[in-house]
């Protein structure tokens, strides 16, 4: 976006904020050019709002990181159960041609989190339902399965959160720019103003560290 860090950026105008406003020999000919202390104030106000956006954005990303680890950690141990669960019931309703429709126990499974909500609840449902005996008989008990389709409920939860938080560090993001931004125009202006104010006292640009 830029061809500077931005990091060495703001640190050069905080500086150059701070010596603008409490150096007494640029306060006169900065002051020509529309910064005074009222002038000068903008452009603190857009650093300290890029700063802001800088830490939360920060704080974001990192939430939203480990949204997606809950997540995809949750949604791979709902897998793993849910493959063994399905592998039980065909062990058991081999032969059983409705429960094995019902089940939906032919093909592969959904690899979408929609398809997998949809696929694995139908089957714990049905499974639920009519075939709690037949499956107890190999170690799958009626609490495992209602255990299984809350952590399937969970799952929804957790890429909601997922995807809120994204969508929170994106927005975070681009207001973090679009204010940088802001503060880039404004720090040009500045630069511009101030080699016109200092021309006749480059001592006092190389202060501002625009020499």
């Amino acid at each position: 976006m830029y061809s500077f860090k931005t990091q060495d950026f703001l640190h050069k105008v905080a500086l150059g904020l701070d010596k603008a406003q409490t150096i007494p020999e640029l306060k006169v000919p900065l002051a020509a050019y529309g910064y005074d202390d009222k002038g000068l104030v903008a452009g603190v106000k857009l650093h300290e709002k890029v700063i802001t956006l800088q830490a939360d954005q920060g704080e974001a990303r990192s939430l939203a990181k480990e949204a997606t680890a809950t997540f995809q950690q949750a949604r791979e141990g709902m897998e793993s159960l849910y493959r063994r669960h399905v592998a039980i019931a065909r062990f058991v309703f081999e032969e059983d041609s409705v429960a094995w429709e019902k089940l939906q126990l032919d093909g592969k499974r959904q690899r979408t989190i929609a398809g997998i909500q949809w696929q694995a609840k139908m089957f714990y449902t049905h499974l639920l339902d009519d075939y709690v005996e037949a499956v107890a008989l190999l170690g799958l008990s009626k609490k495992e399965i209602q255990e299984s389709i809350k952590l399937l409920d969970n799952l929804v939860s957790l890429q909601s959160l997922q995807e809120q938080a994204k969508k929170r560090s994106q927005t975070l993001t681009q207001m973090k720019n679009e204010a940088l931004e802001n503060l880039v125009v404004w720090w040009r202006r500045f630069t511009k103003s101030a080699q016109l104010a200092l021309e006749s006292q480059p001592q006092y640009l190389e202060t501002l560290n625009l020499g």
